[in-house]
């Protein structure tokens, strides 16, 4: 995750400080870097969250970071293609996330992700507590979505779909 406003890093100590008084044995995992890391990172510690929230910085490796994840949030702006949320989704991992760009798109694949209305913590938050309350159902349907998810977001398909908006735009369809 890039550590930016339009990410909605910015986000991420109101979000902690609803979700892990309700929750007390939630760990949050922060992957990540980008100007507002540090900040960030005083300000969580400040909270004294008694060693909950977990920095691990950049990672190219999403399948490792995500193979510590029970489930996946995003917090971000916008989205034109939700790649964080497509890799956990293949992953098998439930989320949560903004109703913004292409996010809605990964549902209709069946990928488990609870949608909350954009720039609103409390419904993130009120989602994220949704998802850990259900989070034995929501993982297992996440586990059966994994082959549409890749299906739908290989390569291949999205090089295909990519050359058909072009050839409407020349006119050529």
């Amino acid at each position: 995750m890039r550590l930016h406003e339009e990410k909605g890093a910015d986000f991420i100590p109101q979000f902690a400080g609803r979700l892990l008084p309700a929750f007390p044995r939630l760990h949050l995992l922060i992957g990540g870097v980008g100007p507002l890391a540090q900040g960030l990172q005083e300000q969580i510690g400040a909270a004294e969250y008694n060693g909950r929230v977990h920095w691990v910085g950049w990672d190219n490796e999403a399948p490792v970071f995500l193979s510590a994840c029970d489930f996946f949030w995003s917090l971000s702006r916008e989205e034109s293609f939700p790649q964080t949320l497509v890799e956990a989704s293949a992953m098998g991992l439930p989320w949560i996330a903004p109703d913004v760009g292409g996010v809605s798109d990964l549902r209709q694949t069946g990928a488990a992700g609870l949608l909350f209305q954009r720039l609103n913590l409390r419904e993130a938050a009120e989602k994220a507590a949704d998802l850990l309350q259900q989070l034995g159902p929501l993982t297992e349907r996440a586990r059966q979505a994994v082959a549409p998810v890749c299906a739908q977001y290989a390569l291949a398909k999205m090089v295909e779909r990519v050359y058909g908006v072009f050839e409407r735009f020349s006119g050529r369809v």
